[in-house]
């Protein structure tokens, strides 16, 4: 926003000073003087602006060596908690991941991850780089300004043909599956640096919902696409969100009314999850349930979903949220659960599909969690009785009744 306003400030000296030189050479007798003066104008505008440019640099890479300057140089930690899959049957793909920090640089060296697959799940090594730097400005300072100046302060390590830096024609379009577990890998590997700014793993995923058919009422074809969110981890000083979107994803929800006014599709029901978040004195964010039908016609879903084996872990003691799921629901109640992946499978109007999306991590020892907000929570609805005995005691349980 800085950068945006010198610039514009510049812009608007660089009309002034054009139409003040243009005036006097109007009035002198030189006619090509007016091209003249828009040339140096239009140099002295791109001087300043590669000043503005080298200046947001030098204050990324002097705010990102201040703080790395101040932590020990013996800083390290090593995780290797990343898990992802694609559509193609690669299941528990490992991403590596060892932090060095210290002398006002940091090392992260994910040699050992997968190597690239089929699936379109790999990450290009400018991807990384995006990933990297978000994680490291939001721990960080979330003032250092998003440039090249904060990756001049990192190195990064990675094999070439890997998931991580992957080589052409590697497809690359669900790259975010891997990007989300990167960002919590960061955050997870720099929990002793900074335990007061890490927070436990939130849903990890960019969970997608695809639904397509022909609409009944018209006769043309639709597709609807929506992503959705999920828990976010719990933190030094306070819970962690519920059904949101986290890290690298910024999509909006789309309100039940918008999909049933533009779909032939009927949301059954749409909540949290009960018992999705990971306990802790600083509990994790709840996922997100979705149960949608068709109506009066037969329609494909598709599903995207990450967190499906391996759940979102908790830091500090903190237990581990729930993870997410795919279910077909038939006419009778009765559920079948989907791969994490399903491509187009067929329902009909008697059919639906349950979308669960993942919880999150919570942040410390359960058993310190204030009592009052266990009482709160047992006639929250959000969590079961059962949950509450076996994570926070029995005694808080029952003097929450």
């Amino acid at each position: 926003m800085r950068r945006a306003l010198s610039l514009a400030i510049l812009s608007a000296i660089a009309l002034c000073v054009f139409q003040a030189r243009l005036k006097g050479e109007q009035q002198a007798p030189d006619a090509p003087g007016a091209a003249r003066a828009a040339q140096q104008i239009s140099r002295e505008v791109a001087e300043a602006e590669a000043s503005i440019v080298k200046s947001d640099w030098k204050t990324a890479e002097t705010k990102l060596n201040a703080w790395l300057s101040a932590h020990p140089a013996d800083a390290r930690a090593l995780f290797d908690a990343g898990y992802v899959a694609d559509a193609q049957g690669h299941l528990d793909l490992p991403i590596k991941l060892r932090i060095e920090v210290g002398d006002g640089t940091v090392r992260l060296d994910f040699r050992g991850s997968a190597r690239q697959v089929s699936g379109n799940i790999n990450m290009t090594i400018n991807a990384l780089q995006s990933t990297v730097c978000y994680a490291l400005k939001a721990l960080l300072d979330e003032d250092v300004p998003n440039n090249q100046g904060v990756l001049d302060s990192v190195e990064l390590v990675c094999d070439e043909g890997s998931l991580l830096n992957c080589s052409f024609p590697a497809a690359v379009a669900q790259r975010t599956a891997a990007c989300q577990r990167i960002a919590d890998m960061i955050v997870g590997a720099l929990k002793d640096a900074v335990p007061d700014l890490v927070c436990g793993a939130s849903n990890g995923s960019n969970t997608a919902a695809i639904f397509s058919g022909t609409d009944p009422r018209t006769g043309q074809p639709y597709l609807y696409l929506e992503t959705l969110g999920g828990g976010f981890g719990g933190r030094a000083g306070k819970d962690g969100k519920d059904g949101v979107q986290v890290h690298i994803t910024n999509t909006s929800n789309l309100p039940i009314e918008a999909i049933e006014q533009e779909y032939p599709l009927l949301v059954d029901s749409y909540e949290l999850v009960v018992d999705s978040a990971g306990p802790g004195r600083h509990r994790g964010g709840a996922g997100l349930r979705r149960i949608i039908r068709p109506v009066g016609h037969e329609t494909g879903f598709t599903g995207f979903m990450e967190r499906v084996r391996h759940q979102p872990w908790g830091l500090f003691g903190g237990g581990s949220g729930a993870s997410g799921r795919f279910v077909l629901r038939d006419a009778k109640g009765e559920e079948t659960v989907l791969l994490g992946k399903p491509f187009d499978v067929r329902l009909g109007p008697d059919q639906s599909i349950v979308i669960e999306t993942p919880g999150a991590g919570g942040y410390g020892d359960p058993t310190t969690r204030d009592p009052d907000l266990v009482r709160r929570e047992a006639v929250g609805g959000l969590f079961s009785t059962d949950y509450l005995a076996r994570h926070y005691g029995f005694e808080q349980a029952k003097a929450a009744e």
